[in-house]
């Protein structure tokens, strides 16, 4: 997936312009552990923040623990709340909502990647003095890398459908 790489630069790039501190030593939290949280941890922890994942699946936390995260479970996650520079959501789901807001420090970047409905709590997030970023639409910020990638999975596509629509062969 080349379009990840693109997401993480864009959520790494919006995060720096967005507060007075370095991701070196911030303390963040990444919430969701897929493609694109799986990934930006690891570019977060190269960077030198002290990373949490915050993941409901336990084997999700585990893979976290493997790079050097600090695995929490989703319910832990308002505990760890005060103790937090950066919140980066990447899951379509209210998990970052007022219980988690309140708690984080005054000032704190939330900064949330994933497609509506269901996101972050962005305005809560701002009324609360946080800095709120709704950084969806990423990978568009490298347009030839992602079409490169889009491409390609557009052509093993078509050549899937190809390979079924060949006549088979009852020769021995």
């Amino acid at each position: 997936m080349l379009r990840g790489p693109a997401i993480v630069e864009g959520a790494i790039q919006a995060a720096i312009e967005a507060t007075d501190i370095t991701i070196n030593a911030a303390r963040v939290v990444v919430v969701g552990y897929g493609n694109i949280g799986s990934l930006l941890a690891r570019t977060l922890l190269a960077l030198g923040a002290r990373v949490h994942v915050a993941a409901r699946n336990p084997i999700q936390r585990a893979a976290a623990y493997a790079i050097g995260a600090i695995p929490v479970p989703l319910d832990e996650l308002p505990e760890l709340a005060p103790d937090i520079d950066m919140v980066f959501s990447t899951v379509p789901a209210r998990i970052v909502g007022r219980e988690v807001l309140e708690r984080l420090p005054r000032g704190s970047l939330v900064l949330d990647i994933a497609p509506p409905p269901n996101h972050a709590d962005l305005d809560l997030a701002a009324v609360l003095g946080h800095r709120a970023v709704w950084a969806r639409g990423l990978g568009r910020r490298a347009p030839v890398t992602v079409g490169r990638s889009q491409w390609m999975g557009l052509r093993r596509y078509i050549e899937e459908i190809e390979r079924e629509r060949a006549p088979v062969s009852n020769e021995l």
